[in-house]
């Protein structure tokens, strides 16, 4: 171009080519044909050739002009060549220059004859495609990078282009020498000569594999996207943080009752509809986010519907931040929980009721374990009187009978009575100054007695570490022990049977520990057995009896203490119990300083008159009595 016109680059570069190389009186006629290369489709490749004078600085020749336009990855652009007619053949040098412009393109560039055989090949086609000019020049494109499914569309296209289309610009399957297919852009038109014939078959064509992976990523991806919001009923919304700009989903704007477009824009005017009472907390929960103070926005508040409505609604989004740490974009989305919030009211007002009522029941069965258990004494009082003075053995055993079966009552009274105050928070620990080895040993002693008749091994170890008195409530850590010794004896035919104490390698616990070699209890039934009324299954009851209250009693009474009880059980192996309370010790002089020793009265040696208020006769005869 610099010979042919003359110029320099530095003087064309960025000027109208009207001004530069069309002499004036002409200009008017450029101008007709460069209108029809503006006048093609802008999607498609096309191109307008045509011959005119030209001048080159003050002389003028013909000159022959071949607009290309073309469109590469949604970019539109113009290629010019430039010939000069009045010579009468191609200069050498042209034609180099030519060849080198063509080879340095960037984007494939191929001519093919018009039998569909390639003329040229450069560079970036060869990279494109794998095969060298040489494999390629004078070949038949089929088989090599057109596969057979698009062989069919690509002679359609060749048609149309042989026919003088010069719109016929495509995305193709393609194969490369690997075999591999690979997406390209084609940018096709006919070149011409003098006499308007087709000589030949310009295409531009580029790779964009990647590209159209991306894009089919991406439009997998909102498509997924597109689904989840659906399937979830989630409006989505994209707050332009600089412009203060805000999309709506349809979905959102159906959510609160406009029409398909009209929700506002602005952030501020959706504000109006957040209630008043949840606008500052929304605020500062925004503020958080965008100030990276919390990893994430997920906050509910409530929002007015168009028509007035209330709804709870669930918000969560992510934020976009520029080099500076500030937020230009946030993306979220917004769901109606108005049913599950309430649900969640129904549940806790139904909740509230049945504790309410719950504790009713515990402090009925309570008031009447009470009212049970007072003529029960009576009737067991009673009943040991009788045993005293009645002297036939057969009628002894039934009194015995009766006596044995009135106490199981009595105990299943007390279990649940114990329960009940439980249930309604009326039992209290009371801390008191306690000898941990004489209670273990008084336990041992009962069992060792009551027992005895069992060929079991029941053994006692109290670490020495606890010979001194701690802080603890002694009736309730006996009711524990007792109940979970007792079951061990129930539950163990044969074997051994071990009562253990210490202290935890803290020192911050007392650790009793009873282990058995009795029944065990299988994995998946250890967590049930401390639930009230509970027992392994109804066989445990035929066989070993009892109502499942003591464990449950137990292991309230111990978190009740501070404390914990685990179980480690293995079936026809054994069980191991292990109770854990806080451990208070005693501080005092071993002098005994501060110690007031309490010498024994035996009341029965006192002559004594006891005043007895009592509001039941039958207690009142069975005192007299026994007085």
């Amino acid at each position: 171009a610099v010979d042919l016109f003359g110029l320099n680059a530095e003087n064309v570069i960025g000027k109208s080519l009207l001004h530069t190389i069309v002499p004036e009186k002409e200009r008017n006629q450029f101008l007709k044909e460069v209108e029809k290369v503006w006048s093609l489709d802008t999607k498609k490749t096309g191109s307008v050739s045509f011959a005119m004078p030209l001048h080159k600085k003050a002389k003028e020749f013909l000159g022959y002009l071949h607009f290309l336009r073309i469109k590469i990855r949604q970019e539109v652009y113009f290629i010019v060549y430039v010939r000069n007619l009045e010579l009468n053949y191609i200069e050498e040098q042209y034609v180099e220059e030519f060849k080198l412009q063509v080879k340095r393109m960037p984007i494939g560039h191929i001519v093919w004859t018009p039998d569909f055989k390639v003329l040229t090949f450069n560079p970036a086609a060869e990279k494109i495609f794998g095969f060298s000019q040489e494999e390629m020049i004078g070949s038949h494109p089929y088989g090599k990078i057109v596969p057979v499914e698009m062989q069919e569309t690509v002679t359609a296209i060749w048609k149309r282009l042989l026919e003088g289309d010069t719109t016929a610009n495509s995305i193709n399957e393609n194969l490369n020498k690997k075999g591999e297919k690979i997406f390209c852009d084609w940018a096709n038109t006919p070149l011409r000569n003098l006499q308007g014939e087709i000589t030949s078959v310009l295409s531009m064509v580029t790779d964009i594999t990647q590209q159209q992976e991306n894009e089919t990523k991406l439009k997998n991806s909102e498509e997924r996207l597109a689904l989840a919001i659906k399937g979830a009923r989630d409006g989505m919304w994209d707050w332009d943080i600089v412009n203060d700009k805000v999309y709506y989903s349809p979905h959102w704007e159906k959510m609160f009752g406009y029409e398909l477009g009209a929700a506002p824009k602005s952030l501020e005017a959706v504000q109006s509809r957040v209630h008043p009472d949840d606008l500052a907390g929304m605020f500062q929960e925004v503020t958080k986010y965008l100030n990276h103070e919390i990893a994430t926005y997920n906050y509910e508040f409530r929002m007015f519907h168009c028509d007035g409505t209330l709804l709870w609604t669930k918000h969560r989004a992510l934020a976009m931040f520029d080099e500076k740490g500030n937020a230009t974009r946030m993306i979220g989305t917004t769901t109606d929980i108005t049913t599950i919030k309430n649900s969640e009211k129904f549940l806790l007002e139904a909740k509230e009721k049945a504790e309410k009522a719950n504790q009713l029941k515990s402090e009925f069965i309570a008031n009447m374990s009470h009212e049970i258990r007072t003529p029960m004494n009576a009737i067991l009082g009673f009943t040991e009187i009788l045993s005293l003075e009645v002297e036939n053995e057969k009628h002894k055993e039934y009194i015995g009978i009766i006596s044995q079966a009135g106490k199981n009552l009595i105990s299943l009274l007390n279990d649940i009575l114990d329960l009940s105050m439980i249930e309604v928070d009326k039992i209290e620990i009371t801390l008191e100054e306690v000898n941990i080895r004489k209670l273990l040993e008084g336990l041992y002693s009962l069992f060792d007695v009551t027992q005895k008749n069992k060929e079991i091994d029941f053994t006692l170890s109290v670490s020495d570490e606890l010979n001194h008195s701690v802080f603890i409530d002694e009736l309730r850590l006996k009711q524990i022990l007792y109940n979970l010794i007792g079951n061990s004896f129930k539950f163990t035919k044969n074997g051994s049977i071990s009562l253990g104490a210490s202290l935890s390698s803290d020192i911050q616990n007392l650790i009793f520990t009873i282990s058995d070699t009795g029944i065990g209890i299988p994995a998946d039934q250890q967590e049930l057995i401390f639930e009230s009324f509970y027992q392994e299954d109804a066989q445990s009851t035929r066989n070993y009896g009892g109502t499942g209250l003591g464990l449950a009693i137990s292991k309230r009474l111990v978190l009740l203490m501070g404390g914990d009880i685990t179980l480690e059980s293995e079936p026809s192996r054994g069980s191991v119990f292990t109770v854990s309370v806080p451990y208070i010790p005693i501080n005092k002089v071993a002098s005994g300083v501060g110690i007031i020793e309490l010498k024994e009265i035996k009341l029965a040696d006192m002559n004594l008159k006891v005043l007895v208020v009592e509001d039941n006769l039958l207690n009142t005869m069975l005192i007299k009595k026994n007085a």
